[in-house]
Formats: structure tokens, sequence, C-alpha cells
């Protein structure tokens, strides 16, 4: 059963984190890193959040972000394909 969507509240900061199946280690790969850091900095700006960081050890991300208005966010799945 898929799950409803979230709503981001403004000034709310929010610790994002998710693992990769399978014991890959995605952010082995250079351009997978890189690629990651591109796709986050836009989802940053077009929602006018701040990133207070990030860290991508191999087979997961972390960040911390937070915005100034409210985002509602649909879910859905993102899938990257590299190696």
């Amino acid at each position: 059963m898929p799950q409803a969507g979230r709503t981001f509240e403004e000034g709310r900061i929010y610790h994002v984190y998710n693992r990769v199946g399978g014991g890959w280690m995605a952010f082995d790969d250079e351009g997978l890193g890189e690629r990651f850091i591109e796709i986050f900095r836009h989802v940053v700006d077009r929602d006018e959040a701040t990133s207070f960081g990030w860290c991508l050890p191999g087979v997961n991300y972390i960040c911390a972000v937070t915005t100034i208005r409210n985002v509602h966010r649909k879910k859905r799945k993102i899938v990257v394909e590299g190696g």
C-alpha cells in the first residue's frame, strides 16, 4: 500500500536519510556521488530550503535541511542507475 505524501513544515529541521539495497556501495562511484549532490542542490534551490550538510558514506545518504515555507511532496520512487 503506497504511503501518503509528506509536508515539510516551514522552519523545522529535517534529518533525511536512505540506504541503498543489497549492500551496493553506490557512492563509491564518484560520478554517482556527484550526480546525487547535483540533484540535491537542485531540490534545495527549488524548494527554497537550506542545507546544513550531507554525507555519502557509501551505502546510504544523510542530510539535514530546513525550509522557509511549507512544501508538500507526493511520495515517489527515484531510481539511480549506474555501475
